[in-house]
């Protein structure tokens, strides 16, 4: 759009369908102008060529009738060494034939009437003289005859000789100069038909690139406005010269981002009032449910030391809810904290396998619940990782007991493999089920908070759908990462990758959080 043409385009107070109409008839006039010069030429040219053949002609009779008082003059010469009749006959039919080749010129020689007139005055009186030199001759008065010839007859014929001469010579030149005339002519009107044909096709092509830059231009502007809002950019607007339906367009969009952007404002607000209320509110409900935690565990110690085993069971069931509760409670605490960006890492030294079998020793309860069986295989030389030994703790246990939930009669599978194939060693843990196993949509929503895959996955098997999503953000907050793969009806395998020796904090994992799935959360 930095050019002139294509916003003097754009700018025209036009609609696209319009402009494109009037591209197309401008490139179609052009090509009747075009044609319509060409046709002029090549009638030009053939009329030169009926011109120059005319002349052919000409110079052919000419030349005809040249040789006609050639032969003429040899004829009575022959007449008169000869005198036979046949022989002076003969001479005779040939004045009748010069006198019908010289008739014939009055259609061919119309500019020429002038040379003309003299060529047949001439003729007529060597006709006379012929005529009567014959005469003589049939009178047997050749010393007559032969001095008339030489006095008059051969005086006329060099006269009428020259004048032909003239004429043969005069058409000669008119040839000549036509043939130039017509290479000049053929020169000036090729160079017309490519000058014309060049400048049309350098005409279409400026208008089309007009068009064109004065359509794309503004569509270009708009995809990356569109990316830029995409990508949570409001702070731009677009701005094209168009007043057709791409300005109006336009407009559109820059109503449409300054929307957003308030809205975005708005939902970005009422997300980090809804941490923070989840936070406080959590926080407010972990302590009345600690103290029915403890006070439901002194009521069955006193239960047990007063021998009154009916009420046990009532207050395990008080106990295991409040500890359910607790844990809902915590992952929402967490998720909160993590949205909020109040999360911080506390790296510290561990050792991988001892926290791996600490793991799986805690999630035994459940592995055994659904007749579950666990295989752990860590190579031998993981070692110790500097981390966040809390955070891998609840990776760890998040990956496993959803494992467990959904897996029946089954196998759980955890693999932990130190890996030095990339520039910073990783801790790789794969654990894998033989559960139920997802579809693509519902891997698709996979670590939404909230989100589980469908409601009769979450009426049978419950839960608050965090707990992957926790587990995201805290891979990412460690500078790692976690991926899925999954066969409805034949398991699902998950893959961490943690850098063994902690990074500093990853910024956009946590404004990830807030500006991500806070606002599918609300």
């Amino acid at each position: 759009m930095k050019n002139w043409l294509p916003r003097l385009v754009a700018k025209a107070p036009f609609t696209v369908h319009t402009k494109l109409i009037g591209a197309f008839f401008t490139i179609a006039a052009l090509l009747i102008i075009f044609g319509i010069v060409v046709i002029q030429v090549l009638s030009g040219i053939n009329r030169r060529s009926e011109e120059l053949s005319q002349l052919r002609r000409k110079v052919a009779a000419f030349r005809r009738l040249q040789h006609d008082t050639t032969a003429q003059l040899y004829s009575v010469t022959s007449a008169l060494l000869s005198p036979e009749e046949q022989t002076l006959e003969s001479s005779l039919r040939q004045l009748n034939e010069f006198r019908y080749d010289l008739d014939r010129l009055q259609f061919v020689t119309r500019d020429e009437v002038e040379l003309f007139n003299k060529i047949r005055k001439e003729h007529e009186q060597l006709v006379q003289m012929i005529i009567k030199v014959v005469e003589l001759t049939r009178g047997h008065e050749f010393t007559k005859a032969n001095e008339l010839r030489l006095t008059k007859t051969v005086p006329l014929a060099d006269i009428l000789e020259r004048l032909t001469n003239e004429m043969v010579n005069r058409a000669e030149a008119d040839m000549e100069a036509k043939v130039d005339e017509s290479n000049r002519a053929y020169m000036t009107s090729r160079w017309v038909v490519i000058g014309f044909a060049v400048g049309s096709i350098g005409l279409a092509i400026l208008l089309g690139y007009a068009v064109s830059s004065s359509l794309m231009g503004p569509v270009k502007l708009m995809d990356n406005q569109l990316r830029q809002i995409a990508s949570g950019d409001f702070s731009k607007r677009v701005e094209v010269p168009n007043r057709d339906e791409l300005g109006t367009l336009a407009d559109n969009l820059n109503r449409m981002n300054n929307k957003l952007r308030d809205l975005y404002q708005q939902l970005d607000a009422a997300s980090r009032h809804k941490s923070d209320f989840l936070a406080n509110m959590s926080h407010e409900l972990r302590t009345p449910l600690n103290a029915i935690i403890g006070y439901s565990e002194m009521l069955m110690e006193e239960a047990e030391d007063r021998d009154r085993k009916g009420s046990i069971p009532d207050l395990q069931k008080i106990r295991a809810s409040g500890k359910h509760l607790l844990e809902l409670i915590n992952a929402i605490l967490d998720i909160s904290k993590i949205e909020a960006g109040k999360v911080e890492l506390f790296p510290e030294a561990f050792n991988v396998k001892a926290l791996i079998e600490e793991v799986s020793g805690t999630v035994q309860p459940l592995i055994e619940k659904n007749s579950n069986i666990i295989a752990i295989n860590c190579d031998d030389d993981l070692g110790d990782m500097y981390a966040d030994i809390t955070k891998v703790r609840q990776i760890l246990f998040n990956l496993l007991s959803n494992a467990c939930k959904f897996t029946e009669h089954g196998t759980i599978t955890l693999d932990a493999v130190h890996d030095y194939s990339e520039r910073t060693s990783r801790l790789l843990v794969s654990v894998i089920d033989t559960g139920i196993g997802m579809t693509e949509e519902q891997m698709g929503k996979l670590f939404q908070p909230f989100s589980q895959a469908d409601i009769q996955t979450a009426r049978k098997f419950g839960g608050t759908g965090l707990g992957l999503a926790i587990t995201r953000q805290f891979c990412e907050m460690m500078g790692g990462d976690i991926k899925v793969r999954s066969e409805r009806g034949r398991g699902t395998a998950f893959t961490v990758r943690l850098p063994m020796a902690a990074p500093p904090p990853r910024a956009d994992a946590i404004s990830s959080a807030t500006s991500g799935d806070s606002s599918k959360s609300v």
